[in-house]
C-alpha cells in the first residue's frame, strides 16, 4: 500500500519505482518543477499571511487612533516577508534565494529603524534639522552586507570541498573493495 501511494504521489508506476530500471530523466524533470512549483505556493501563501496580518493591524490601530500615521505596519512586514523568505530558502537549499531574501532584510531593517526614528523620535523642537545624523544608520548596511557575501563565498567554497572529500573517500571505499 505504501508503495502504491508512492508512486502515485510521484506520477511513476509501481515498476519504475521497485524495479531495477532508473526513472526517466523526463519524469524526473516533471517532478522536480512541480516541487518547486509547490515550494513557491507555500512562500507565497505564507507571505500573503504576514501581510494579511500586516493590514489588519493597520485597520486596528488606524479605527482605534485615526490621527496616527500607521502606515509604517506594512513597511515592518517587508522585513517579516524576508525572514520568512530565508526560512524557507534554508530549508529548501535555495542559495541565490536566500542571499536575496537576507539582503532584502538587511537593508528593510534598517529602512524600519531610520523611519521609526524620523517619524516617531524625541527630538527637541529647538533643533534646527534633528534628522539630519539619522542616515548613518545605513552605513551599516554596508558591513553587512559585505560579511553576507564573504559568508556565501567561503560556504560555497566548503560545500565544494566537502563533496570532493565525499567523492575521495568513496572512490577509496570502492578500490579497497
Amino acid at each position: 500500500y505504501i508503495l502504491l501511494e508512492l508512486a502515485k504521489l510521484y506520477k511513476i508506476s509501481l515498476n519504475d519505482l521497485v524495479g531495477e530500471k532508473p526513472v526517466k530523466a523526463e519524469t524526473n524533470v516533471n517532478i522536480q518543477k512541480k516541487m518547486y512549483g509547490a515550494r513557491f505556493l507555500i512562500m507565497l501563501l505564507s507571505m500573503g499571511i504576514v501581510w494579511l496580518v500586516a493590514t489588519f493591524a493597520f485597520v486596528v490601530l488606524k479605527l482605534i487612533n485615526d490621527s496616527g500615521s500607521w502606515g509604517i505596519v506594512f513597511l515592518y512586514a517587508v522585513p517579516c516577508s524576508a525572514i520568512l523568505c530565508i526560512v524557507f530558502a534554508s530549508i529548501w537549499k535555495y542559495r541565490l534565494f536566500n542571499f536575496t531574501a537576507t539582503s532584502v532584510l538587511i537593508w528593510s531593517v534598517l529602512t524600519c529603524i531610520y523611519v521609526s526614528l524620523y517619524a516617531y523620535g524625541n527630538v527637541s523642537a529647538l533643533e534646527v534639522n534633528p534628522y539630519k545624523g539619522y542616515w548613518v544608520l545605513f552605513i551599516l548596511g554596508i558591513p553587512l552586507q559585505g560579511l553576507e557575501i564573504l559568508w556565501v563565498f567561503f560556504r560555497s567554497l566548503f560545500t565544494k570541498s566537502k563533496k570532493k572529500t565525499v567523492e575521495t573517500l568513496a572512490e577509496k571505499e570502492s578500490e579497497s573493495k
